[in-house]
């Protein structure tokens, strides 16, 4: 309905007003400066506490063990996210002030329009649109607040990924560590230096691991602890390093001498202090070409005794031999006859060796060493070994029939290059073909600094290897060390405390910007919450008022129309006349006032919109959400506990968060819904009780949106506002959402079987023959392995365990998920291992052997002869002696192809063994003495075995099981070109050749004296050790020599294998506990949404939903009303009982107000113009021109209504006009109270 326009005619405009500096009261009490320092004080000591917690958990490997962190994961879980939520929740009491508080602070400041001001609304705005529209009203307060509220959200959010249970590497800094070795400070080990130096280094180079203790560079104390296999070990301990101080020297020959089997130098090295004579025998040097020679070998200065003059001599040189008179000593016949040769090029060191013993910090898995770090710049030497002591040992290492495979010899690499070299140079240069991965140049060796690089790292690698052996005693002392155990562990997420801080960081920026824009001082007189607050800071707001008649029930629009493009601003003004305590009025102004104000009624359609967040569609829809997610919930938790889980687990942190955040944030969605619908419906409470009527206390004065949750629960049930009661409890049983979650999903370890096909990358071989090294045209790797597993605690090679081959098995690529790094794999595989029939002889068969002088010799039935050398006679193929002992023990072994007759062969072993009296002599005669012969062939057999990890490891402790009913002979061919000679040479003052110095010096050695004890059960022992380190040798044999791969059209029947199984895999699972926790909130949500939507007022309340916090709105609604009419001068600064008693009524009873259509009563006075105008009781009215009869329009608005009795009924106009006598209070209705 429009109204004609009402002109106000001959009136001035109204003055400029007089505004006073007055203190306001009120100002809202969270955007104090000192609340937000408080809340800015919080945020650092959270940014504190959680670097602290990720320092002390990457410290310590997690917060706690496993067991007891799963025993109180919900106490862990729960707590530091129900500590964040009320935080946040805390924090929305700011951000609430901030929007609500907006529309004052921005008219507080000066002149602004109404969109920025009383149109303004971000109490209802969704929270990023809120942000957006705060930070394009450059709004700062406001943008900062909301940020913050984003960013604790999300901080709560995140924060149920913090903490986890999941397996890492438990670090235990004080564990007690085992030291199995020490070094001794004796010499005795060194003198009695053995091959296995030797045998060592060549396995270094063939690719194998170190031995136990021993690092590229250092031989350290061996240590050990009580914990699974595969785990991380780190202690302090001794370690030693040698090294050579080398200058440079120059280099003399004397002359050449021709031998048949080659020529020899004499040369002469020598520095200032120091000159070393050094012989150089080669049979390449009889070609008459250009050779280039290398040796790495000792003298002495000056011809002196003393070890301080020892020195090693490192030469590099190139030789030419005069053809012609080689020629001439060539048809001698008499050796040393002189040659003329030159050496054109050379670069010759002489360097003088040195050791020190530092302290390492050094860890261990069980397989090899895990980091090398100096623990100190102190270094010891042993007081009674000299560093000579060890290069001697160095040189004596070099024996046994293998060293002979280097001596004056050109390595592989350099075939054809005119090269001879000796053993020492000959490693040297493989070794650094090794580490650098191609060989060094020739010409670069005659660089010093190359030379010394090549001979310093080799002399360091393999001193190291034989100081492990020769300088190591057991111990059993103890030190406190590092374990690092793979376990569970309560393990806070790095990442996820990286993006807490960050949420945090962010926070306490916009925090420390709020405050520098919050208001410093009060912005009004009075809390503009509650809807009687708003009327009295509008009461003396005339123009403003005027602006709004007629719009009560209008939408947004008829408001933006009236208001749009105006500018207002607050003040006190001060009183016309009279006197009064008060400041002055409180009003609202127009930058510029207008002469006429066009007005129109919003028309009486009966339907108003639905808050969108209270829809009726909208609430279906969040109602089957959450039953949707209770079913998923029953879904996944049926189907976890079907398959051991949901999915495996990787240790990956962004998959951690995925299934612990991603359900948070999904759930905090209904949970900030629920607070939406909790927010309207408390803001809808007071407008709900105006449509039938209430007291002043149930309408105009009530906040509940002021209040926090519990306590504006509280009120609501006294006021038996049950929407408000459910909507609250529904906010609250919501909240819970997000840390229930948090548990949701978890860790387990279930073994789960899958089965995987394993490939077979060879076969064994029926024609094998023995392979060329990579090092050595003509080593046997096969016996050096042997030496190295028996004697330096290497572990076996892949795909080999005792004496047991299997086939080399590969692992396809995981079509899914990638293989846990410590998953196991069980199959059933066929395997091969060397099979012994064996003969013990008897004592009259033993009869039969041969004394003669200084030797003892039997042979068996097969003509297989073993010769014992006895005496100070020649050794043969016993070992090196030192000293026979009188009562020597002896043990020696013969191996022949043995032909059975019927196209097949066997490979047969003879040994003896027993105890010699007089054995240093030449009249040796047996105590006791025993034989047996054995021939061996290959069979196949099933093992079920268990392999860990990728690399298919098969552990000491998990050894294979051999189905013994399932052995059959298999033709692979044992070849006969090895022996024993090819062992390590174990110095010894028995007489045992290497099989035998093996048999009671290995790992799985037997006491030597079991050899001459003849009775039956010892003779048996000995028997069964034989044949079990027979059967390993000729395992690593058969490796090494035995094996063809495979190709893609070539099927093996030793391929084929049963399915394997994975084990201990780390699966995600649902916890039953927090899945029926979850569940039950959610459906109590559900029950209480409904509820509060069935008690809720059906009808359509507000005209306004989505604005309704507004200060127009407001406005609106009491511009039309009778409430202003009751409000005297001063209102705005009086307290909300004084401005109940306003409303009383002579008998002091309070009034009720009402909202809704009613008609427009007014009287008629004339103005100046003639003209009259019709005013309503409850507001200015439409202009009639004189004459004219003004009509009745229907408004919208708020109103005070009388609550029965005499006196006028229930409308009442300015004043308390009608009264209510005593005799009639018990007529009137209970819309209000009695005082």
């Amino acid at each position: 309905m429009k109204l004609r326009e009402l002109e106000v005619i001959g009136v001035e405009a109204e003055k400029k007003p007089n505004l006073v500096q007055v203190e306001l009261p009120w100002r809202p009490s969270y955007l104090r400066r000192r609340v937000l320092a408080i809340f800015l004080a919080v945020f650092v000591a959270l940014i504190i506490a959680l670097e602290v917690l990720g320092d002390f958990s990457n410290r310590n490997a997690g917060l706690g063990s496993g067991e007891r962190s799963r025993r109180t994961r919900f106490a862990w879980t729960y707590l530091p996210i129900l500590a964040l939520n009320l935080l946040a929740g805390m924090w929305t009491r700011v951000d609430h002030q901030a929007k609500a508080a907006a529309p004052w602070i921005r008219m507080s400041k000066g002149p602004a329009l109404a969109e920025k001001t009383l149109l303004l609304d971000y109490v209802n705005m969704p929270l990023p649109v809120s942000i957006v529209k705060a930070v394009l009203n450059r709004d700062l307060v406001v943008a900062c607040t909301s940020m913050a509220t984003l960013h604790l959200g999300l901080l709560v959010v995140v924060s149920t990924a913090l903490l986890t249970l999941t397996f890492v590497d438990v670090r235990n800094q004080n564990a007690r560590i085992t030291l199995n070795t020490e070094f001794m400070d004796v010499t005795s080990g060194l003198a009695n230096t053995d091959s296995s130096p030797f045998l060592a280094m060549l396995g270094v180079l063939q690719g194998n691991t170190y031995p136990d203790g021993v690092t590229s560079r250092y031989a350290y104390q061996q240590f050990s602890a009580d914990v699974p296999f595969g785990t991380e070990i780190r202690a302090t301990v001794d370690g030693l390093t040698a090294a050579l101080e080398c200058e440079a020297a120059q280099l003399s020959l004397a002359g050449a001498q021709y031998y048949t089997s080659g020529l020899q130098l004499n040369t002469t090295v020598s520095v200032p202090g120091c000159s070393i004579n050094m012989t150089v025998f080669s049979k390449a040097f009889l070609s008459n070409s250009m050779v280039m020679f290398s040796r790495f070998g000792r003298g002495v200065c000056g011809g002196s005794t003393d070890t301080q003059d020892q020195r090693i001599v490192v030469v590099f040189a190139s030789e030419t031999v005069n053809s012609t008179s080689l020629a001439v000593a060539m048809n001698t016949t008499i050796d040393g006859t002189l040659v003329n040769t030159t050496i054109s090029q050379s670069m010759q060191l002489i360097c003088k060796p040195t050791y020190a013993i530092n302290r390492l910090d050094i860890g261990q898995d069980g397989i090899n060493p895990i980091g090398l770090d100096l623990a100190g710049t102190n270094k010891r030497t042993l007081a009674n070994v000299q560093a000579w002591d060890i290069a001697q040992a160095f040189f004596d290492s070099y024996q046994g029939a293998l060293v002979g495979n280097f001596s004056d010899a050109s390595p592989p690499c350099y075939q054809g290059g005119n090269l001879t070299v000796d053993p020492p140079i000959y490693l040297a240069l493989a070794l650094y073909e090794k580490v650098q991965g191609t060989p060094v140049s020739l010409s670069a060796l005659f660089d010093r600094t190359m030379l010394q690089s090549v001979a310093d790292d080799y002399f360091r690698q393999y001193t190291a290897l034989l100081a492990s052996k020769a300088l190591m005693v057991e111990s059993f002392s103890s030190t406190a060390g590092t374990i690092n155990l793979h376990g569970e562990r309560l393990l806070v997420r790095s990442l996820v405390v990286q993006l807490m801080v960050t949420l945090l960081g962010v926070s306490i920026t916009m925090t420390a910007v709020a405050m520098c824009f919050v208001p410093r001082k009060g912005i009004l007189p009075r809390d503009p919450n509650a809807i009687i607050d708003t009327a009295a800071l509008l009461a003396h707001s005339r123009p403003l008022l005027q602006s709004l008649r007629g719009t009560g029930g209008g939408s947004d629009s008829v408001l933006r129309e009236r208001l749009s493009g105006k500018q207002y601003f607050i003040g006190v003004e001060a009183y016309e006349r009279g006197s009064s305590s008060d400041p002055g009025y409180f009003k609202i102004f127009e930058r510029t006032n207008t002469a006429q104000v066009e007005t129109s009624h919003a028309e009486e359609k009966g339907k108003f919109s639905y808050p969108i967040n209270l829809h009726p569609v909208v609430r279906i829809a969040s109602s089957l959400g959450l039953l949707a997610v209770i079913l998923l919930l029953e879904f996944t938790l049926r189907s976890s506990r079907t398959n051991n889980g949901i999915a495996n687990v990787v240790d990956d942190t962004f998959a951690h968060l995925l299934w612990t955040a991603m359900p948070a944030l999904i759930l905090s969605h209904f949970a900030t819904y629920f607070a939406s619908v909790d927010f309207t419906t408390r803001a809808l409470a007071p407008y709900a009780a105006l449509k039938d009527g209430a007291a002043f206390h149930l309408s105009v004065s009530l906040n509940y949106i002021g209040k926090t949750a519990p306590w504006a629960i509280f009120q609501a049930v006294k006021h038996r506002n049950f929407a408000v009661v459910t909507s609250g409890l529904t906010l609250l049983v919501s909240s819970l959402f997000v840390a229930i979650s948090a548990p949701l999903f978890y860790e387990i370890t279930i073994p789960a079987t899958t089965t995987v096909q394993l490939l077979s990358k060879d076969f064994f071989s029926a024609n094998n023959s023995t392979p060329s090294s990579d090092i050595c045209l003509s080593c046997r790797n096969g016996t050096i392995i042997s030496s190295l597993i028996l004697h330096d605690g290497h572990l076996y090679p892949p795909s080999t365990y005792e004496d047991l081959n299997f086939p080399m098995m590969d692992i396809p690529d995981s079509e899914g998920a990638p293989y846990p790094a410590e998953f196991t794999i069980t199959a059933s595989l066929p395997a091969i291992r060397p099979s012994m029939n064996c003969r013990m002889y008897s004592q009259p068969d033993i009869g039969k052997l041969t004394f003669s002088n200084a030797i003892v010799s039997f042979t068996d039935e097969t003509n297989n002869t073993i010769t014992v050398s006895t005496g100070r006679g020649p050794q043969g193929t016993m070992a090196q002696v030192q000293a026979i002992d009188p009562m020597a023990y002896f043990g020696a072994s013969s191996h022949k192809i043995l032909n059975l007759g019927n196209g097949t062969t066997v490979s047969h072993w003879l040994y003896l063994w027993g105890q010699l009296v007089g054995a240093d002599t030449n009249q040796t005669m047996p105590q006791t003495i025993s034989a047996m012969s054995c021939n061996e062939t290959i069979e196949q057999v099933t093992a079920l075995t268990t392999f860990y990890g990728t690399s298919l490891s098969i552990l000491p402790s998990d050894p294979p099981v051999v189905d013994d009913s399932t052995a059959a002979p298999l033709a692979v061919e044992l070849s006969s070109g090895w022996d024993y000679n090819d062992l390590a040479n174990i110095s010894s003052p028995q007489l045992l050749d290497n099989f035998f110095a093996s048999l009671v010096t290995s790992r799985y050695a037997i006491p030597m004296s079991t050899l001459g004890d003849g009775s039956l059960d010892a003779v048996q022992h000995v028997a069964a050790a034989i044949q079990f380190q027979q059967k390993i040798i000729r395992s690593q044999v058969i490796n090494s020599s035995a094996r063809l791969l495979t190709n893609p059209n070539s099927i093996f029947r030793l391929a084929t294998t049963t399915p394997p199984s994975l084990s201990a895999t780390r699966r995600l699972t649902l916890d039953q506990t927090a899945t029926r926790t979850l569940q039950s909130l959610l459906s109590l949500t559900l029950l209480l949404s409904t509820l509060s939507w069935l008690i809720s007022p059906t009808q359509k309340i507000h005209p306004r939903p989505s604005t309704l916090g507004s200060i127009a709105s407001t406005a609106a609604l009491v511009a039309d009303g009778n409430t202003f009419g009751l409000l005297g001068r001063g209102a705005e600064w009086s307290s909300t009982e004084e401005l109940r008693d306003l409303f009383m009524d002579g008998l002091h009873v309070a009034m009720g107000f009402g909202m809704g259509w009613g008609q427009e009563k007014g009287r008629r006075r004339r103005r100046r113009t003639g003209r009259r105008v019709e005013e309503s009781g409850e507001g200015l009215g439409a202009r009639k021109d004189d004459g004219e009869e003004a009509g009745r329009s229907r408004v919208f608005g708020i109103s005070a209504i009388r609550t029965g009795g005499w006196g006028g009924g229930e409308g009442v106009g300015l004043g308390l006009q009608a009264r209510v006598g005593f005799g009639q209070r018990r007529f009137v209705r209970d819309l209000g109270w009695r005082t």
